[in-house]
C-alpha cells in the first residue's frame, strides 16, 4: 500500500468519524463501507458501521454487520473482538448520555446487553436510563440475567457506587414490591460496609413516608433492621412510621426496643420519649405513659451534662424530651422545672459546638443596638417570625390576622419559613405576606448556624419564635440569639431556652405567680394573647340523622389527638354529658380507634354514662381552607365544644 492511499485512507476514516461525531449518521455509514472495501480486517470500521445504522433505527442491520464480523473469528478471536466491540458500543454510550440524548444512549445499551448481558455497568446504566426515560424495567430487576440474578453469583463484580445509586432511582420510582425487596437484600450483601447504602438509604425512607409511601419506608427499614438489628436511626423512625399506619402493637415494639439498644443517657432519654409519645398517641395506654414519663423526669434530673460530647442530632432531638409532662400532669411549677432543664442542657450542649464567629458577630450587633436603638434613628423596626407552622396548622390559621394588621409604616416584617413546602398554597400565601422572606431549604440552607447567620444579615431587632420546643431546628436558630431581643408566642408553651427574653401571654392564661417558674420574662397583652377576625368555613358533612341523634338533643364535640386524652379530663367531660339532659358527645380524633373506645367507655361506666351517648367519629363536621382575601366569617352551630383546658384549641 502505497503512502498516497494510506494518507487517502486516513483522510477517509478522519471523515468518517467526524461524520459521526455530527450525528450524519447516513454519510457516515457510506464513509465506513468504503473504508471496509479498503479495509476489510480493520474491525472498528465494522464497529462504527453497525453503530451508524442503528442510530438510523436499522437494528437487524447492526446486528447483523456485528454478529457476521464476530463469526469470522476464531474461539481465540472472539473473545477479544467482542471486549473490542463492548467497549466501543460502551463509549458511545456514554457520549450519548453526556450529550443528553437518553434514548440513543438506551438503544446503545440494550444492544450491549444483547452482546453481553452478564455486564452488571452496562445493566446499572440500562436500568437509569429506563426510569429516566419512564419505560418499564422490572424484567431488567428480576428477569433472566436481571440485577438479582447476577447479583447473586459473585464471580460478576459491580461498582458499589453506581449499584448504591441505582438502587435508590429504582426505589424512588416504584412499589416497594417482593422483588425490590430481594433486590435490597442482595446490594446489602454486595457492599463491605452497611453504612455505605444506610446514609442514602435513611433520608430515601424519610422522603417516601412524607410522599404517603409509608408502606414503603417500613418495609425498608425493617429490611435494613435484618442485616443490622442495632442502627438506632431506623429505630428513631420506624414507630412513627407503624402509628401512620395505625400498628400502634408494632410502634410501641420497636420503640421498646430503642430503649434496649440505647448505649448513653442522651440515647435513652429519647428512646423513651418515643415510647411515650406512641403510648399517648394510642389514646389508651395513659398508665404505662405516666410510668416513662417519671423515668425520663427522673433521668433528665440526673444529668448536669452529657459525656461523651453529643453529636449535633443527639442534642437537636433533646430539647422535646419533656414535651408530655404537661399532657399527664396538671402542675405548671413541676412540668415547667422539667421543660426549662431540658432546654437549659439543650442550649449548654449546643452552645459548645457553636462556631465562635457567629457568637462574636452576634454579640457585636447586639451590643451596637444597644447603643443605637431603633428609634433614634428613625428607621423602622425589623421584626422576624420563624416558624415551621405558618401552614396548615392550627398555628397557621391564627397567626393570619397579626400579619394583617401589622402597622406597615413603622414595622419591617420578615419571615423565616422553615421546612418550606412549594407545594403548599398555604405557605406560599405566607410566604407573600412579609416585606422579606426566607425560604429555608430554599433561599438558605436548612441548618440553624446558617439560618441564624441570614437573621443577623438581616439585623432583625425582635425575633418571635412561634414553635417552641415542637421544632428542634427553630429552638437551635433561637440558642445562637441571632436577634437582640428574642421572643416565643403562640405555638405550644415557652420553651424554656435561656436566649428568650420574653413569652407573650396575657392575665387568663398564665395567673401573675407564674412568672415564678418561667426562665422568660411574662409579657402580657392588656386584653388577649391572641386574637382571630374570623375563620373561613365549609358546609357541615354530618347531620343528626346521619348519627342517629334526636333533633331537640344537646351536641357536645372533643376533637383531640390520643395523647390529650387525659383520664381525668375525661371524666370531667362525661360529668357534663351525665348532668345536662338528652346530652350527646362526639369524640373524633387522631390515635387507635380501638383503644380510644375502651378508654371512654371504661370511664362512662364509672361516671354512670351509657355507651349510647358517645359517638365515635373519624369524619370532620368543619373543614378549614386556604386564606382568601378578605372574608369574614363566623359560624353558627348547636355543637359545644369540651376541649383540654391545659391547651387551647
Amino acid at each position: 500500500m502505497t503512502h498516497m492511499v494510506v494518507q487517502q485512507l486516513n483522510q477517509l476514516a478522519s471523515t468518517a468519524e467526524e461524520l459521526f461525531s455530527a450525528r450524519n449518521y447516513e454519510a457516515a455509514e457510506l464513509a465506513y463501507q468504503a473504508l471496509i472495501e479498503a479495509q476489510p480486517a480493520c474491525l472498528t470500521h465494522h464497529w462504527k458501521l453497525g453503530l451508524s445504522l442503528l442510530l438510523q433505527g436499522q437494528e437487524a442491520e447492526a446486528q447483523m454487520c456485528w454478529m457476521s464480523s464476530l463469526l469470522e473469528g476464531s474461539e481465540s478471536q472472539l473473545e477479544t473482538w467482542t471486549k473490542e466491540l463492548v467497549e466501543t458500543l460502551e463509549a458511545e454510550a456514554q457520549t450519548q448520555a453526556s450529550a443528553d440524548n437518553a434514548q440513543n444512549s438506551w438503544l446503545v445499551r440494550q444492544h450491549l446487553r444483547d452482546i453481553q448481558p452478564a455486564n452488571s455497568q452496562n445493566l446499572l446504566n440500562l436500568i437509569q436510563l429506563c426510569i429516566l426515560l419512564e419505560y418499564p424495567f422490572s424484567d431488567l430487576i428480576s428477569g433472566e440475567q436481571g440485577l438479582n440474578q447476577l447479583l447473586s453469583q459473585d464471580a460478576v463484580s459491580f461498582d458499589k457506587k453506581l449499584l448504591i445509586s441505582t438502587l435508590l432511582l429504582v426505589l424512588q420510582s416504584s412499589p416497594v414490591e417482593a422483588e425490590t425487596l430481594s433486590l435490597v437484600r442482595l446490594c446489602l450483601g454486595r457492599l463491605d460496609h452497611f453504612h455505605e447504602l444506610r446514609y442514602r438509604l435513611i433520608p430515601m425512607c424519610i422522603d417516601l413516608a412524607k410522599g404517603y409511601r409509608v408502606e414503603d419506608a417500613i418495609s425498608l427499614g425493617e429490611l435494613y433492621l435484618s442485616v443490622d438489628q442495632t442502627d438506632l436511626e431506623f429505630l428513631t423512625h420506624l414507630p412513627g412510621w407503624y402509628s401512620t399506619t395505625k400498628n400502634f402493637p408494632k410502634a410501641v415494639e420497636r420503640a421498646k426496643t430503642r430503649i434496649e439498644l440505647s448505649p448513653c443517657e442522651i440515647e435513652r432519654i429519647f428512646s423513651r420519649h418515643l415510647l411515650i409519645k406512641i403510648l399517648l398517641g394510642t389514646g389508651g395506654h395513659w398508665q404505662e405513659a405516666a410510668k416513662e414519663i417519671e423515668a425520663n423526669r427522673a433521668a433528665l434530673m440526673r444529668v448536669e451534662q452529657f459525656e461523651p460530647q453529643p453529636e449535633v442530632f443527639q442534642i437537636l432531638r433533646l430539647v422535646s424530651t419533656a414535651f408530655f409532662s404537661p399532657y399527664i400532669q396538671d402542675n405548671p411549677g413541676l412540668n415547667r422545672h422539667f421543660i426549662n432543664h431540658a432546654a437549659t442542657l439543650f442550649s449548654q450542649e449546643l452552645r459548645k459546638i457553636t462556631p465562635p464567629e457567629l457568637e462574636e458577630q452576634n454579640r457585636l450587633k447586639h451590643q451596637s443596638s444597644k447603643l443605637s436603638p431603633a428609634h433614634s434613628v428613625k428607621k423602622k423596626l425589623k421584626i422576624g417570625y420563624i416558624s415551621y407552622s405558618l401552614r396548615r396548622h392550627s398555628v397557621g390559621w391564627i397567626a393570619r390576622w397579626l400579619l394583617k394588621y401589622h402597622d406597615s409604616e413603622s414595622i419591617q416584617t420578615y419571615g423565616y419559613l422553615i421546612n418550606f413546602d412549594q407545594q403548599d398554597p398555604f405557605q406560599n400565601w405566607y410566604a407573600k405576606q412579609f416585606d422579606a422572606v426566607c425560604r429555608v431549604g430554599i433561599d438558605c440552607p436548612d441548618r440553624g448556624v446558617e439560618i441564624a447567620k441570614r437573621i443577623s444579615e438581616d439585623d432583625i431587632d425582635i425575633l418571635i419564635d412561634l414553635d417552641s420546643i415542637t421544632m428542634d431546628l427553630t429552638c437551635e436558630v433561637m440558642v445562637h440569639k441571632p436577634a437582640p431581643i428574642q421572643v416565643t408566642w403562640l405555638g405550644w408553651d415557652a420553651s424554656g431556652l435561656p436566649q428568650i427574653d420574653y413569652y407573650i401571654a396575657d392575665s387568663y392564661v398564665l395567673p401573675e405567680e407564674a412568672q415564678s417558674y418561667y426562665q422568660e420574662k411574662i409579657w402580657r397583652m392588656p386584653d388577649t394573647y391572641v386574637a382571630v377576625d374570623g375563620f373561613e368555613i365549609e358546609v357541615p358533612k354530618l347531620s343528626r340523622a346521619s348519627l342517629d341523634i334526636p333533633d331537640d338533643a344537646v351536641i357536645y364535640l372533643t376533637a383531640q389527638g390520643g395523647y390529650k386524652r387525659n383520664p381525668e379530663i375525661i371524666r370531667l367531660q362525661l360529668s357534663v354529658i351525665k348532668a345536662v339532659p338528652n346530652a350527646f358527645l362526639i369524640i373524633k380524633g387522631t390515635g387507635s380507634a380501638e383503644a380510644i373506645q375502651q378508654h371512654f367507655y371504661s370511664i362512662a361506666k364509672e361516671v354512670g354514662v351509657e355507651k349510647e351517648k358517645l359517638i365515635f367519629s373519624a369524619d370532620c363536621c368543619f373543614r378549614r381552607r386556604a386564606p382568601r382575601q378578605s372574608k369574614n366569617c363566623r359560624h353558627s352551630t348547636r355543637h359545644l365544644p369540651l376541649q383540654w383546658s391545659n391547651h387551647n384549641s
